[in-house]
């Protein structure tokens, strides 16, 4: 799970309260954001979604190197968080400087402390993303077992999808429509092999042109030819990103029976 960043979009009129905190750490329903994150995680049942044949892992953040709120504000309560279904919930202070470094970071950082293995499958979750829904996860795992291949949540395109045009006055407007048929807009958690991500990411990261253009996990194996399946997700497994997203992300969260607050 990257937690590195700090969401400077979101930060830009959040409650000047929380404006000590990154993104992932301000609260949301009574609890910061990406405990939400870490409680829809830990409900995922590897072993029912793959009928038996995979067992559960562990749960890694990867946080910033000069981050104070993990241990400040999520670890004295992650004793709220059932781990029944996993092995444990750990923080590692290894974030890069982009979310494709920090991922790379967490991958490295798992076959270096002996927890997994190249064959092992991974999940990439945002931290940001609070409201994905557990049996979809379920559902991306079981595709992704049952296909053998990577794959992702991701969501068809509901909306006219506009291309923008720029004037020499800074005026943005509208140059054309395009076809929104057959596309998605690509969410977390994105599963695949950890050793062939991690060898994707190392390989785009040799040509700093690719590098910049890898913004998820599916684009450093798409790059590599490899044809990620996708499974919907939800139209509520948004990111947080902008201002206006904590207020619909709080009413969503407050409208769920299972809501920890």
């Amino acid at each position: 799970m990257p937690c590195a960043g700090i969401g400077q979009r979101a930060l830009d009129a959040r409650d000047p309260r929380q404006a000590d905190c990154a993104k992932q750490y301000q609260v949301l329903a009574g609890q910061p954001m990406v405990m939400h994150t870490l409680l829809a995680l830990t409900r995922v049942d590897v072993v029912r979604a793959s009928a038996g044949t995979a067992a559960p892992g562990h749960v890694l953040a990867v946080t910033s190197p000069d981050d104070v709120d993990w241990d400040k504000r999520i670890a004295p309560h992650l004793g709220q968080l059932s781990v029944d279904l996993f092995q444990s919930i750990t923080a590692a202070p290894i974030g890069g400087d982009t979310r494709a470094h920090s991922v790379l970071n967490g991958l490295s950082h798992l076959l270096s402390d002996g927890a997994s293995s190249e064959d092992d499958w991974v999940l990439v979750h945002d931290a940001a993303r609070c409201l994905v829904n557990s049996q979809a996860i379920e559902a991306l795992i079981a595709a992704c077992l049952v296909q053998k291949r990577g794959g992702l949540l991701a969501q068809p395109l509901a909306d006219t999808l506009k291309l923008e045009q720029v004037n020499a006055k800074g005026i943005v407007s509208v140059a054309t429509t395009v076809d929104r048929s057959g596309k998605w807009l690509a969410q977390t958690p994105q599963m695949f092999p950890l050793g062939a991500l991690r060898k994707a990411l190392q390989n785009a990261r040799e040509n700093p042109q690719d590098w910049a253009s890898i913004t998820d996990e599916a684009s450093a194996m798409e790059r590599l030819g490899v044809s990620p399946i996708l499974v919907a997700g939800g139209a509520d497994n948004f990111k947080v990103t902008y201002p206006t997203d904590f207020a619909m992300a709080e009413a969503l969260l407050r409208a769920r029976p299972d809501t920890a607050s």
